[in-house]
């Protein structure tokens, strides 16, 4: 899966707070590539034990959706005729727009981010999903119809003790995952998906220490989840071809990934406080 990429200048001209770029926007294609350093576990702190670092996290994280985002231009992207343009812009919104979700999955005590939001992100997810196979209409239809212009976002907040039971769960469960050396489909979209989540939820840190040891964990688990988003939207694809039945494929888990994470586990621990 090919990350996006942002820009100032991919921000709608006509938001009031582009003049105010998002510092994550300004770094999205940066901190993709890995400093050249070598930390080990002892050398991180517990920066996500901190209520007040996961609230100033999730900030950032939703200006830079706010930034990107913008109704009208979401509602031509859809109506217009399959172009790179459109598709590279809905791409965007649809990416940050994960990583803002995720940061509802994490950040909050119920785990889940505003509904109208979740089914905007969802539909959009789809509508991408098929965008070069003449989307059907109908799934265009639902995503204009989701695309309410005015989200609101309520903050987040969780403690410390149950944040790190959550994260606990997700390590734990791709721990199992990976034991595995072949996955049915939805296995491995959940194993996409988590790893896409440890990553994605260090976007701002990594940003933010830029070139040193919290962007280094970031990159290597962005590495892990671009290999395992670019096979499941090669299995995706296929099935929109007909070439598979997408619910009754089997995947085998690349060694590389299983490898990696487990090496990349205790990183995740320590910066999480559950260790």
């Amino acid at each position: 899966m090919k990350e996006p990429s942002l820009s100032a200048e991919s921000i709608p001209s006509n938001s009031e707070q582009s003049k105010d770029a998002s510092f994550i926007i300004s770094y999205f294609d940066k901190i993709k590539v890995a400093p050249d350093i070598h930390p080990e576990a002892g050398d991180f702190s517990a920066v996500f034990d901190d209520i007040e670092y996961r609230q100033h996290c999730f900030e950032e994280i939703k200006k830079s959706f706010l930034l990107i985002y913008d109704k009208n231009k979401v509602n031509a992207a859809i109506s217009s005729k399959p172009n790179e343009d459109s598709f590279i812009y809905l791409k965007q919104v649809r990416r940050i727009g994960l990583i803002l979700r995720e940061s509802y999955l994490l950040f909050s005590s119920e785990h889940s981010s505003p509904q109208p939001f979740y089914l905007f992100i969802k539909s959009l997810g789809g509508f991408n999903d098929q965008y070069w196979f003449s989307a059907p209409k109908e799934l265009g239809e639902k995503v204009a119809e989701r695309n309410i212009g005015n989200f609101e976002f309520n903050d987040p907040s969780i403690e410390n003790k149950d944040f790190r039971k959550y994260v606990e769960k997700i390590l734990s469960d791709t721990k199992e995952l990976l034991k595995e050396q072949i996955l049915s489909m939805e296995e491995f979209h959940g194993l996409r998906k988590n790893i896409r989540l440890c990553a994605d939820i260090m976007q701002v840190s990594a940003a933010e220490d830029y070139q040193g040891k919290l962007h280094w964990l970031f990159s290597s688990l962005l590495d892990l989840s671009v290999r395992l988003g670019k096979e499941h939207d090669e299995y995706i694809q296929r099935d929109l071809k007909g070439e598979i039945n997408y619910k009754k494929t089997k995947v085998e888990v690349d060694p590389y990934v299983v490898e990696n994470f487990n090496k990349l586990r205790p990183f995740i621990k320590k910066v999480m406080g559950i260790m």
